[in-house]
């Protein structure tokens, strides 16, 4: 079944590249990858939507996907900074929440769960002792 997904879309984007549902299909079938955990195969479909459609709301999806997983599944930082940092150069003003979470994956890239929560627990109590009585 999962294979004729694959098909449908790869002979939808061969037929129809120029249409604005090819890099949403494209990006459904990086997702259908990762679910397989074919991530060798997610990054060439998503570098794929990245530079074959640039200006498609999936690109910028792509690029972040890109970085979190070589961060967090592939543990490979200097690739994640790399995609996350050319994150922030093409598309800082498309999505402005998307921008705020890869700035914290940035800020975040390399440290455990533990050390990420020590660190807000720390912040928390120095902006408590700074509060006005």
């Amino acid at each position: 079944m999962v294979d004729s997904a694959y098909n449908f879309i790869e002979n939808f984007v061969k037929k129809f590249p120029d249409d604005t549902l090819s890099p949403a299909y494209l990006f459904e079938e990086a997702l259908l990858q990762e679910k397989e955990k074919k991530y060798a195969q997610v990054l060439i479909t998503l570098d794929r939507i990245y530079s074959t459609y640039p200006q498609s709301k999936q690109a910028s999806k792509s690029l972040f996907l890109e970085g979190f997983l070589y961060a967090n599944v592939l543990n490979e930082l200097d690739k994640a900074k790399e995609k996350y940092q050319l994150y922030l150069d093409k598309y800082s003003s498309v999505d402005p929440k998307m921008t705020n979470d890869v700035q914290m994956e940035l800020q975040n890239l390399g440290k455990s769960p533990d050390e990420i929560l020590k660190e807000i627990q720390e912040k928390a109590a120095q902006d408590s002792s700074k509060a006005p009585s």
